[in-house]
């Protein structure tokens, strides 16, 4: 039996490098070989990429920054004797007249903001009364310009308001949406109470503002 011995050498290449013969294991690939291979990083759980927020409305239903108490004081400067139901409701009412402005909250997050308003013009005589119906509109009109400057803040939505009133009111009976608020009168109407030739008619008119729905 022969035996053969093999001794295996580096060849020149391998010397001349100061490298051995021997094999290396496989290298581990670095993070930025890695990241640059393939698809980019997910950023969605990275604290410095901002999320997506969504917006929230906090004045739906409402005119914004119009408080219930801050407008009562304003109309009470006016003449108007103004009585809080609650955190979220006034009557207003002029001395010895039937003038009524209603103010209702509670349609926002923030219940003391105004979220509609309601002017009530009356205007009465003795009998049939005719003259009353313009007479109350005329009240009314004297009025709103008034109730406008204190809902609206923007001077566009407030002409737009203005120049609706001026065509619908007195005739009314419709309503608009205007910058996401609606505005609405009823016609004018009578009531007569008594009997006989003691009769006495009362007319009115309303116009009603609520507050933003978009």
């Amino acid at each position: 039996m022969v035996f053969v011995v093999v001794r295996l050498t580096g060849s020149d290449d391998d010397t001349a490098g100061g490298t051995t013969g021997q094999s290396q294991g496989p290298v581990a690939p670095s993070a930025e070989s890695s990241s640059s291979a393939g698809s980019s990083p997910s950023t969605e759980d990275s604290p410095s990429v901002p999320r997506p927020t969504m917006a929230v409305t906090d004045c739906l239903q409402c005119f914004p920054d119009v408080k219930i108490s801050a407008l009562s004081a304003k109309l009470r400067a006016k003449g108007w004797v103004c009585t809080a139901r609650d955190d979220t409701s006034a009557e207003c009412k002029k001395t010895n007249d039937q003038d009524t402005i209603t103010i209702n909250g509670g349609g926002a997050r923030d219940k003391t903001l105004v979220s509609s308003l309601t002017l009530h013009s009356f205007s009465g005589g003795a009998g049939a009364y005719p003259q009353g119906k313009a007479q109350s509109v005329a009240k009314s009109r004297a009025e709103l310009p008034f109730v406008v400057a204190a809902l609206f803040s923007d001077a566009g939505v407030r002409g737009q308001v203005t120049t609706w009133l001026h065509i619908n009111v007195p005739d009314c009976g419709t309503e608009g949406t205007i910058g996401g608020y609606r505005v609405s009168c009823e016609k004018p109407s009578a009531m007569t109470v008594g009997a006989g030739t003691k009769t006495v008619t009362s007319w009115s008119i309303h116009v009603t503002f609520d507050g933003r729905r978009i």
